[in-house]
């Protein structure tokens, strides 16, 4: 009897010794006890050992009281940690922990040996509206409506994904609806506004946050405008269009620079506020680009050097698109200097700006020029930014048609003994840049030498060279008392030579040529007194017979 006694002791023994090791154990791995998370989804882990688990429980108290949240059932060979997820919880403090449960029923569960707590703090960041993306200003006629007229999904992002709620501000006579699912905006108006009105949108998340765009200005027009009539006769939208941009260049570690896209892009429909333009294919190894209010800003990577082409998109209120490239080249700087050149560096007239950073250098450098003689001058500028416009000015008035890097100054144009400003513009969108030359003149009287004749020469040369040196000196004194004027000179030696030459042909045409017939005749008026003297003069005046040849016709004869 009482070795039944022991064995049973015994028994019981050994059986309470199993049951002890077939409780499981749980640990806790993530999150850490007294942590605190920024979302409202947390992800729970848990770690659990036994002889025949089955099963793993998350057990807290996110709803306010201690309950089991989820079980997960799992095969303890190959799965030993369970991640159990809880979505949606609320700011606050909570307690949590996980079961682990054995195929032998209830009797084999443990829990981790203590709770982990966790605090959940999630801060809601509101809706952002890009102000470098406004939304343009909108018109249109008082018997038409703007339908889908733009997206405001377009213009607005929340950064936690929230539902956005968009309301309208500030109008009274323009009716705005807001499709709750699109968020496309339709406008219209009273019957009887004609006008402007300014509107805002806000945009609102869940949590009550906010954001507000820019201000927009709706206007309705007249019916039956000019404008109208041309508006309505385009029956469909033609897309933008791009004027070649030049090619960019631009020395390596330069500063940043812009360009106006708006001096390059148009549209037959909307205006240049209304076009929308994208950049793409940037090398952002060489530079980065940004496109503010329509202007694209280019800043060189420090150090790099190489050419990359952008595409350049605009696009219109109608979704119709045009691109074009445009070229930009970072090199390496340039060096000047060579052997013997002049080390004192060069000084070249104020400009106007501080920075100079669209016109390098000018010729001539002096700014003072006196004109002696009378000869051209060219005067030439060299830029830095080629994107800069040019204009030159005469006495502070501007020179019509001259808009390129050099001016020709015609002498002809001057007048003696007086001065003139000629002025030089070079305007970017960063400044202006100007240079000035104050030009005297001094022309050298013209010397003109009168030659004298012989006295007594009655010949028609000498008469021709008295009145010609005559016309030439009186000319002469006229034309240098009327100082600079070319064309007057032109027109008094003109009328000067025709006289002459009139003069010449009224003697040649008077006066005998031979000067034996004149001789002739002065002896025949006077024939009584002086017969003898004809008789001498006739003589001496007879032809002399041909003196007779070998060889001509008469001796030929002879023989």
């Amino acid at each position: 009897m009482r070795k039944k006694i022991i064995l049973s002791v015994l028994l019981s023994i050994i059986l309470l010794s199993l049951s002890g090791y077939a409780l499981p154990t749980v640990n806790l791995i993530s999150p850490s006890d007294s942590s605190i998370s920024s979302t409202s989804t947390v992800e729970f882990k848990c770690e659990a050992f036994g002889i025949s688990l089955i099963s793993i429980d998350l057990y807290g108290d996110f709803t306010g009281t201690w309950t089991k949240n989820q079980t997960k059932v799992f095969d303890p060979v190959t799965q030993k940690q369970q991640i159990l997820t809880v979505s949606n919880i609320q700011n606050g403090d909570y307690k949590w922990n996980c079961k682990a449960t054995d195929s032998n029923g209830d009797g084999s569960i443990a829990f981790a040996s203590s709770n982990r707590t966790i605090t959940v703090n999630v801060v809601n960041d509101p809706p952002i509206f890009n102000p470098n993306n406004p939304i343009p200003d909108i018109s249109w006629y008082s018997n038409e409506a703007k339908p889908n007229a733009f997206d405001l999904d377009s213009y607005f992002v929340d950064p936690d994904n929230d539902l956005l709620t968009f309301t309208s501000n500030g109008n009274s006579n323009i009716i705005i609806t807001i499709n709750s699912t699109t968020h496309l905006v339709n406008l219209a108006h009273l019957a009887t506004f004609l006008g402007e009105e300014k509107v805002y949108f806000r945009a609102t998340d869940t949590e009550g946050n906010y954001a507000d765009s820019n201000l927009i200005n709706f206007t309705v027009l007249q019916t039956g405008t000019q404008q109208q009539e041309t508006e309505n006769q385009t029956e469909s939208n033609t897309p933008p269009s791009i004027l070649d941009i030049p090619k960019q260049t631009r020395e390596k570690n330069a500063d940043d620079w812009e360009i106006n896209l708006d001096d390059y892009g148009s549209d037959n429909e909307d205006s240049k506020e209304n076009l929308v333009w994208t950049v793409s294919d940037v090398n952002t190894t060489i530079i980065n680009t940004e496109i503010i209010n329509r202007k694209i800003k280019i800043t060189p990577v420090s150090g790099a050097i190489g050419t990359n082409t952008l595409k350049l998109t605009v696009t219109d209120t109608g979704n119709l698109s045009y691109s074009r490239n445009v070229e930009i080249e970072i090199k390496e700087p340039e060096t000047n200097t060579t052997e013997g050149e002049n080390s004192e560096e060069e000084e070249f007239p104020e400009l106007t700006t501080q920075a100079v950073k669209n016109m390098e250098s000018y010729s001539p450098e002096e700014t003072t020029i006196t004109m002696t003689k009378k000869e051209n001058k060219i005067f030439r500028i060299n830029l830095l930014n080629p994107n800069s416009e040019i204009k030159w000015l005469w006495n502070d008035e501007q020179i019509s048609g001259e808009n390129k890097e050099s001016y020709f100054l015609n002498y002809e144009n001057l007048e003696n003994n007086k001065e003139y400003t000629l002025k030089v513009e070079a305007k970017s969108s960063e400044n202006t840049e100007t240079a000035t030359w104050n030009i005297k003149t001094q022309f050298e009287e013209e010397q003109t030498e009168i030659i004298a004749t012989e006295e007594g020469n009655e010949s028609n040369s000498s008469i021709m060279s008295k009145i010609t040196g005559a016309f030439v000196g009186t000319s002469s004194k006229i034309t240098t008392k009327i100082k600079g004027s070319k064309i007057m000179k032109i027109v008094l030696i003109s009328v000067g030579a025709l006289i002459v030459l009139a003069f010449a042909l009224f003697l040649l045409l008077k006066r005998p040529s031979n000067p034996h017939t004149r001789v002739i005749k002065r002896i025949e008026k006077n024939r009584d007194f002086l017969e003898p003297v004809i008789k001498k003069e006739s003589t001496e005046f007879r032809k002399p017979e041909p003196e007779k040849r070998f060889g001509d016709f008469e001796t030929r004869k002879r023989f």
